[in-house]
């Protein structure tokens, strides 16, 4: 574990007045990995970057380096949970520090409140903090609860990433720092053409309508492509997905049900905080119902997985691969071992024992031979041939082999024509009594 790490908590307008939750989510699940944040009550509004800059851009500026110059005061970096609050404080920060003349315009007119603005801090995103301060690496060591089987859109906004000469965060037409921390929780991004779509939440001020008709492009794409959930890092996205998908759903009788998810609530389910669903969850209006039945069922299908096979150790070697084009079998026919791991690790045991692909397995032991953890993987495909044979789902050769044994003993067809010729004497019959006792038994546990 690292260092705990100490930020100022800017949470915006919007949560501290309509999403109080989230503030509170904030400080319980950033504890959890280590980072405390401080409330800083003398805080204002960041001021808004759209309607404040646009009535007088100075008192934008000066607003925002007020805000600045009392966190410097106590010498601690902003982490903000507002992408519109991020942008103004980022930007006003980056133009204040390159700019001596506004500088100097902008610290008279702190002077009157006894402040001065210095750039000595630094802004960061909530995503940020978790990707580069934190590191995916160290939030996947205290993932007690992965969100495998969810399939999660990312929007990260418009604010969070441009303009990106100021923001200098993630690629601003192409991201992917959310969606690797989607994969951390044990979650799969969804990669779809709309990503940078604009939720149309500032629109919403000048054109209800034409912010309704962004909403509406996004959630027909994610409807669409299939997605369990869209996460946000941003109150205003997440009002846009949220109320916004039932006001559309209500205007234009459509029937949305793609549920949103503020980045920190799956992050806390993750995590294993269970009350992270007590916190939150009865404030949305679009219900997530649909995303904690799956996991339920995700939950079943990993108990059942973990009764069987070393869970940890197929874990390492999903995310291995090292013997992967070294399956001698792999090099003509259409067999990918790692493939069958990762989908047992998502959950869906009984579609792989019904594909039934690992009978393709000669136990050659090479991936052992290979393997950095001497793991391998016969001792896995034999333990999903027996889960295949108790269901009854057994190739014709294993039958006819499993037969002969059971009628003579012997692992091949009677040859006494042969031996006679070769005056060698009859091979008796063996009745192997114990061998279809053996073959009925139960399951004994985990392979490992």
């Amino acid at each position: 574990m690292k260092k705990e790490m100490q930020y100022a908590a800017f949470y915006g307008c919007l949560i501290q007045n309509k999403y109080p939750y989230i503030e509170i989510l904030a400080k319980r699940v950033l504890k959890k990995l280590g980072v405390d944040i401080i409330d800083l009550d003398d805080f204002s509004c960041c001021p808004d970057p759209l309607s404040i800059r646009g009535y007088d851009e100075r008192t934008w500026y000066a607003i925002a380096a007020r805000n600045l110059a009392i966190a410097e005061e106590k010498g601690l970096d902003i982490i903000s949970f507002c992408n519109g609050c991020y942008g103004t404080l980022k930007n006003v920060n980056m133009e204040l520090k390159g700019n001596s003349a506004l500088r100097n315009e902008i610290n008279k007119l702190l002077a009157e409140e006894g402040l001065q603005y210095n750039g000595s801090i630094r802004v960061k995103d909530i995503l940020e903090v978790l990707a580069f301060d934190i590191g995916s690496i160290e939030i996947e060591e205290h993932i007690t609860r992965p969100l495998t089987g969810l399939t999660i859109a990312t929007h990260p906004g418009c604010h969070l990433l441009r303009p990106s000469d100021k923001i200098l965060f993630d690629d601003p037409i192409d991201p992917s720092v959310f969606d690797r921390l989607i994969e951390a929780i044990g979650a799969t991004p969804l990669n779809y053409p709309e990503k940078m779509l604009c939720c149309g939440g500032s629109l919403s001020s000048t054109s209800e309508q034409a912010a309704y008709d962004l909403v509406r492009l996004k959630l027909e794409s994610l409807q669409h492509r299939g997605t369990d959930g869209i996460a946000v890092v941003c109150p205003y996205c997440f009002s846009q997905y949220d109320l916004a998908q039932f006001q559309v759903n209500r205007i234009d009788e459509t029937n949305f049900e793609i549920p949103t998810f503020y980045f920190l609530e799956l992050l806390g389910i993750a995590l294993g905080m269970e009350d992270v669903v007590e916190i939150s969850f009865p404030y949305h209006v679009i219900p997530t119902d649909s995303v904690f039945q799956k996991l339920r069922m995700k939950q079943i299908a990993l108990d059942e997985i973990k009764r069987h096979f070393d869970y940890e150790s197929l874990r390492i070697c999903a995310s291995c691969g090292a013997c992967e084009e070294d399956c001698p079998v792999a090099e003509v026919e259409d067999f990918e071992p790692h493939k069958i791991v990762q989908d047992v690790l998502n959950g869906n045991l009984e579609s792989v024992i019904d594909a039934g692909e690992f009978w393709n397995c000669i136990a050659c032991h090479t991936c052992y031979e290979l393997c950095p953890q001497c793991f391998g993987l016969t001792d896995f495909f034999t333990q999903l041939k027996n889960m295949a044979s108790k269901r009854g789902k057994i190739p014709d050769f294993i039958n006819k082999k499993k037969n002969m044994l059971l009628a003579s003993g012997r692992g091949l067809p009677d040859s006494s024509v042969f031996r006679e010729k070769l005056d060698l004497p009859e091979l008796k019959k063996i009745k192997l009594k114990l061998l279809k006792k053996k073959l009925d038994c139960e399951d004994d546990g985990p392979i490992s």
